[in-house]
């Protein structure tokens, strides 16, 4: 791993820090820098985790570097997936909060003193109770993605303010408080490339609530067709990391039972597990004795909804 810092790093007087992981994204992570370098408030570090890109981010990313007069640390590793950037970036961030950037969307002008100002509106004795204020995203033609929140949703009892969050159907964004980042890191298994987010975010939500409001902060382009965690392809590597990420929520049961049911997810997770056993690769193990009696016992429907997977997605 390598880590270049520009020459502003050592003299940063900083509230957030900006975590940008990258994997290839040449021709769009400029858009991504120039929103950064419009930003009204100056209080904030951007990291940039280069995940083993093999185009030439190399050559844009200097491009930026000492000329943007921002705090800019710029890391280089091994490709391991967006879960290993994230957490490499949260260790170094230095900012009360943190927000991350995908590398090919951008933020509106503002969208950093809007997200400080947030915490604002939460009393002072009550901001113990929050991890993040979430906020929404415009597309690039400027139109909201999905519902905005209601209006009185920080006033709910906070499981219904999770299911109407969920409802708005959209693309939201957040600013977190980065020392529960730091106590809460992405797990790191060997062999799998993507670990959902919902993996840390169903564990916080648990712990921590949020607060919600409806300024659209984030540009999200959907027209971007190499996105960081794009997994159409339904490679071997791809049923693995889908293996592992349903095993560890089915051993993790009452943190993460919620839309998908037992039975659908044990399904999911036994399909994956065949395919994988089919071309003689390990997988996730459960931990549990319960759900290996019921893993076993969907076995031969498994089998049939492997053989269809696996001919239907041209799995290899």
């Amino acid at each position: 791993m390598k880590l270049i810092k520009n020459i502003y790093w050592d003299k940063a007087d900083i509230t957030v820090s900006i975590i940008i992981p990258i994997y290839n994204r040449t021709k769009t992570i400029r858009r991504a820098m120039i929103s950064l370098e419009k930003q009204t408030s100056k209080k904030f570090e951007c990291i940039l985790i280069d995940d083993g890109s093999k185009d030439d981010i190399d050559e844009v990313i200097y491009s930026f570097f000492n000329k943007i007069k921002l705090p800019m640390l710029y890391i280089k590793k091994e490709n391991g997936g967006v879960h290993t950037a994230r957490n490499i970036g949260i260790y170094y961030a230095r900012g009360e909060y943190t927000m991350f950037l995908d590398s090919d969307d951008e933020y509106r002008n503002d969208a950093i003193e809007l997200m400080i100002k947030a915490w604002e509106k939460i009393p002072y004795e009550d901001r113990g109770k929050y991890r993040e204020i979430v906020a929404q995203c415009q597309d690039q033609t400027g139109n909201r993605v999905g519902k905005p929140f209601p209006v009185n949703i920080n006033k709910m009892p906070w499981k219904k303010a999770v299911r109407l969050c969920d409802s708005t159907k959209g693309e939201h964004v957040s600013i977190m408080k980065t020392c529960i980042l730091k106590d809460n890191p992405w797990p790191e298994p060997e062999g799998v490339t993507f670990v959902t987010e919902d993996i840390v975010w169903k564990h916080l939500e648990k712990k921590y609530k949020s607060f919600f409001v409806n300024d659209m902060i984030r540009i999200y382009h959907t027209n971007t067709q190499d996105s960081y965690t794009n997994h159409k392809t339904r490679t071997l590597q791809y049923c693995v990391n889908c293996q592992w990420n349903e095993g560890y929520m089915l051993d993790h049961w009452s943190v993460y039972k919620g839309k998908v049911s037992y039975l659908k997810r044990m399904m999911i997770y036994e399909i994956f597990s065949m395919i994988l056993r089919k071309n003689g690769v390990k997988g996730y193990k459960f931990n549990s004795i319960i759900n290996n009696i019921v893993g076993g016992a969907m076995c031969g429907v498994a089998f049939i909804g492997a053989n269809i997977y696996m001919q239907k997605h041209n799995v290899s």
